[in-house]
């Protein structure tokens, strides 16, 4: 699927160097910042030219939102197609839709899908980009590094950064989402212009910091890890100061059942995403029991002054269970908050809604069980109005694309696609993926050293910082 995507850019790369954006006569204007008119509006939208004999179709207008493919077994760009843009169906040629990407204009600075743009720095992967080229400040760590998770405000968005080159140490970054420019908030990073630059006094974060959320009075909490436990601070955005909330080991683990359970933590670069409530306090995923390997799943509630306890617990064993609803088969990764609800995305990509009153624990969209469509991502999730966003790793064979949306009403699931840009060849490196604060359909997506903008409608991505 990806080699046929790969292909598919490659054709509408060459249409644009040698061609107009569609056949004179079309009825339509093509990708051009202009609209669609005449006979082929209503063929925007893959599942309207589903089949290329429909009579009420005229000759050539039979547009695809994603790949033209020819009959079975065949799995490649309709060459008939190539005058436009994103290719259309002709003769014998069905679409085949690959994550609703509608033909249409796109709304960010720069359109990375033209051939024309995509030699810009704005299009490119960063391994092609200088360090701190794109937006001004401090590079992100480039060796052995990579961003994570994180919030956004008003005009910023925050996000962690894994470490292991220079120096062993992660660190928070703020990045301006209208100019890209970017500020060490806390931590301890190598430039390669400015040398070792360290902002923050208190315990260290850690080799990676894998997500950042905002907490009361101001300040934020930084979900920090090394080679073999979590660690859990806050820190003062004003002067990147570092305080100790939690750590395994030096405070009381959750105790349950005779069992003392342990946070999860990340091995090498995995993420965890937490959520932090109004009145301070943490959930984060749970780890195993110290005094034995088992199979439990649980989310716990971490409270401001260090004290932990469980929120849901699923078990094979009744006795340990908290809350009712059936249980995850491998350890949740990310969480999220809404109202009384967390929701939770397992490494298995099972999403579970799980109120925080009881922990109960309803669940809400798995592959092959409730709701249609590809399996999630498993890495972090994202609230995105009445949907959940995931990203990172692919939870199952069956992923198409470089986000996994999970209605949350029904637990359908839809793959969105990228074209060209910085997003390409990142299906698993695009670990983290949030609302634009100001720039509706918009995402903020952190990959291993940049921080990129994806519109999911267009397919179209660019840099926003470097």
């Amino acid at each position: 699927m990806r080699h046929s995507l790969a292909f598919a850019s490659f054709i509408v790369t060459a249409a644009l160097i040698a061609a107009p954006a569609c056949d004179e006569g079309s009825g339509t204007t093509g990708n051009d910042g202009g609209g669609y008119s005449g006979p082929c509006a209503k063929y925007t939208d893959c599942s309207s030219c589903a089949d290329a004999t429909d009579p009420d179709a005229p000759d050539g207008c039979d547009w695809c939102a994603g790949q033209c493919v020819g009959a079975a077994p065949y799995d490649s760009p309709d060459p008939a197609g190539a005058s436009c843009e994103w290719g259309f169906a002709a003769s014998s040629y069905t679409c085949t839709d690959h994550g609703g990407i509608l033909i249409q204009p796109t709304t960010l600075s720069t359109d990375c899908r033209m051939s024309a743009k995509q030699e810009e720095p704005v299009c490119q992967r960063g391994s092609s980009l200088t360090p701190g080229s794109i937006g001004a400040g401090p590079s992100f760590p480039t060796d052995s590094g990579s961003l994570y998770g994180g919030f956004v405000d008003a005009n910023r968005v925050v996000v962690g950064a894994y470490t292991s080159g220079q120096v062993s140490h992660g660190s928070v970054w703020s990045v301006d989402v209208a100019s890209g420019d970017r500020t060490l908030v806390s931590g301890v990073i190598v430039d390669p212009i400015q040398g070792e630059l360290s902002r923050g006094t208190g315990p260290e974060l850690g080799t990676s910091v894998l997500d950042v959320e905002p907490t009361t009075g101001g300040q934020w909490i930084a979900w920090t890890t090394n080679s073999s436990s979590p660690k859990i601070l806050r820190i003062d955005p004003a002067t990147g100061n570092r305080t100790l909330v939690y750590e395994p080991g030096d405070m009381a683990p959750c105790a349950h059942a005779a069992l003392h359970y342990e946070l999860s933590y990340a091995s090498g670069s995995d993420p965890v995403g937490i959520a932090i409530g109004s009145d301070g306090t943490i959930y984060a995923p749970l780890g195993d029991a110290d005094e034995m390997t088992t199979n439990d799943v649980g989310i716990a509630a971490l409270s401001t002054s260090g004290t932990c306890s469980i929120v849901t617990l699923g078990s094979a064993e009744s006795s340990r269970r908290i809350g009712g609803g059936p249980g995850a088969d491998s350890p949740y990764r990310s969480v999220v908050l809404s109202g009384n609800t967390l929701y939770a995305l397992s490494s298995a990509g099972q999403v579970h809604a799980i109120d925080i009153g009881s922990g109960n624990r309803t669940l809400l969209s798995e592959e092959g069980v409730l709701g249609e469509g590809p399996g999630t991502k498993r890495d972090l999730m994202a609230l995105a109005g009445d949907m959940l966003w995931t990203s990172g790793d692919a939870s199952s064979s069956s992923d198409l694309g470089i986000r996994v949306d999970v209605t949350i009403a029904d637990g359908t699931r839809a793959a969105r696609e990228y074209y060209s840009g910085p997003l390409q060849g990142s299906y698993d490196d695009a670990k983290f993926m949030i609302p634009h604060p100001t720039m509706s359909g918009v995402a903020i997506v952190t990959l291993k050293d940049s921080v990129v903008l994806y519109e999911a409608s267009s397919g179209n991505n660019l840099v926003l910082s470097h």
